[in-house]
This record gives C-alpha cells, sequence and structure tokens, in this order.
C-alpha cells in the first residue's frame, strides 16, 4: 500500500529507451526518463507562450527470474503513467555518506495502443529514408 504523504504519479513520453543495468543475482534495474507537460504556459524571450515540460526520471526494480515485464514493451516516444514513490538512497563513497533521493516506480501504465506505437515507430523509421532521398 502506497503512503499518500510520499507519492506521486507522472505523465507523459519517455525521451530515451529505457536503460537496463543487470545484476550479479539477476535482478535488474530499469531507469526511465519521462517528458511531463507542464499545466502552464511560460513566456519565451521571443514574446510567444508555450507549454513547458519537466523531465523526471525514475527507477524500477524487476526481481531474478522474470523474464518479460512492462519495461520491455516500452521505447523512446511512448506514452506512459507512473506511479512513484520518493525512497532514500544513501550509501558510504569515500568514507563518507552520500545522501541521495530517488522516484521509485511503484506501477506503470501503457497509455497507448500497440497499434499506435507501431505507426508512431514506422514513421520514425521512414522520416530518415526520405530526408535522403530529398538531398
Amino acid at each position: 500500500m502506497l503512503n499518500m504523504r510520499n507519492y506521486g504519479v507522472a505523465e507523459g513520453r519517455l525521451t530515451r529507451e529505457p536503460a537496463v543495468f543487470q545484476n550479479s543475482d539477476g535482478s535488474k534495474k530499469i531507469k526511465l526518463t519521462i517528458a511531463a507537460q507542464d499545466n502552464y504556459k511560460s513566456t519565451t524571450p521571443d514574446g510567444k507562450k508555450e507549454k513547458g515540460s519537466q523531465f523526471i526520471q525514475l527507477e524500477a526494480f524487476v526481481p531474478a527470474g522474470r523474464d518479460k515485464t512492462v519495461y520491455d514493451l516500452m521505447h523512446k516516444g511512448d506514452m506512459v503513467g507512473a506511479q512513484y514513490s520518493i525512497r532514500s538512497n544513501n550509501y558510504e563513497k569515500d568514507g563518507k555518506t552520500v545522501y541521495d533521493q530517488v522516484l521509485f516506480i511503484e506501477s506503470v501504465d501503457l497509455k497507448e495502443t500497440k497499434a499506435t506505437t507501431a505507426a508512431r515507430a514506422a514513421k520514425a523509421v521512414a522520416a530518415p529514408a526520405t530526408e535522403a532521398q530529398a538531398s
């Protein structure tokens, strides 16, 4: 059960492919960055009003023995939602304690259909080909 005093939700597009780090015991650490659009507009230097984005870095843990996870289905540009909690990640380095915090994914949702993500991937592959033909 999530502690409502230590909880957040981020929804947006993945800025890159999920980074997967294998641990020696067979478990995995997954790192994601979600670009979550602001709910307000800011004035740019040239006077235009635009919505900005916040880039939220999240981490997940996959226990050893799980071959397929939802993270295998995620790709750059996909719309995802993540529920997270804030966790302390304190450790010793060169005899000094380093105090760090991590946004730890509790659950994640894919917000688009498989057909939508496949169409975007096909369009991304076709775009460099048309640029090459134009030059």
